[in-house]
């Protein structure tokens, strides 16, 4: 061994220690029960031309100090699952009200005789895409954000209109296929007509806890359905013009019910405050607490 690596060999600082020292591994390195200075050590080991294996040397302390502090890491911190991200989606009940609303509202015209109006073929377009389309996909979105109630409606609604727009396209051939008994046909709408009142009145039964607006919608659709169907039996104009009317009349409420769903303090000055439908359940406490009351008023 050279004299130089004798002279660094020197200065290492070594001292016999015990068994119970051995845990200052940060700045210590022990061989055997001698306790070496790790910098001392690694400038001798380059003082006696040995860089690669010193290099090596402090890669390898490095690598173990790693280790041993993601060990501690790892032990300090508890396992947590990962939460898949959550996607926000926009409430799809105005598209569906908007889209039920100006389907209805251009029927609706037509039916009333509005202007000399007569033929209902104007409304195929927006049975077909909007009233029909649209509202079906709106009523696939509820079902998305969990809304069973508006699911049902708006895609129930949506292919209402599809079928309507359908049985009044020439392709399909389902008019035509009544010949030129024209009474027959009428008939069969009235059928149709009627079927969908009674969906309706399912369906306007399970608002009677829900918003003034929107129950008076769906009870009013039942009676413009109803109505519908009656004209198309009995073959009278009269009842066709109220339908026509009354169908105005739940376009309109369709349009106000999506307006104040959409109208927000960003977006608007104008609001609309939402009034819900009586609370029947309440009241019938209040009436059996008042007669159990009574009852053990006289018993006493």
């Amino acid at each position: 061994m050279s004299t130089a690596h004798k002279r660094s060999s020197s200065k290492l600082q070594q001292e016999e220690v015990s068994d119970s020292d051995r845990d200052d591994y940060d700045n210590y390195v022990y061989i055997g029960k001698t306790k070496v200075d790790k910098d001392e050590l690694l400038k001798t080991l380059c003082l006696s031309k040995t860089l690669t294996m010193g290099n090596q040397y402090q890669n390898l302390i490095s690598k173990l100090d790693n280790i041993e502090k993601n060990s501690t890491a790892n032990q300090s911190q508890p396992n947590t699952i990962k939460k898949s991200p959550q996607h926000l989606f926009a409430n799809p009940g105005p598209l569906g009200l908007c889209s039920f609303a100006l389907t209805t509202f251009l029927f609706s015209l037509c039916n009333a005789r509005a202007m000399g109006i007569e033929s209902e073929n104007i409304v195929a377009g927006l049975a077909f895409f909007y009233g029909g389309f649209i509202q079906f996909v709106a009523g696939i979105f509820c079902f998305i954000v969990g809304d069973t109630f508006g699911c049902c409606a708006f895609a129930s609604y949506g292919g209402f209109w599809m079928s309507w727009g359908a049985i009044h396209t020439d392709a399909f051939g389902i008019r035509s296929a009544y010949g030129d008994d024209v009474q027959q046909f009428n008939n069969a709408m009235g059928f149709y007509n009627i079927s969908w009142a009674i969906y309706t009145l399912f369906m306007a039964l399970c608002t009677l806890k829900d918003s003034c607006y929107f129950c008076s919608l769906l009870w009013v659709v039942v009676v413009v359905f109803t109505v519908n169907g009656t004209s198309k039996f009995t073959d009278s104009l009269a009842c066709a013009r109220a339908g026509g009317v009354l169908g105005v009349i739940a376009a309109l409420l369709a349009f106000f019910i999506a307006y104040t769903n959409l109208s927000t303090n960003e977006n608007s000055y104008i609001h609309v405050k939402t009034f819900m439908m009586p609370d029947f359940s309440k009241s019938k406490k209040r009436v059996a607490d008042l007669e159990q009351n009574s009852s053990s008023e006289e018993s006493s």
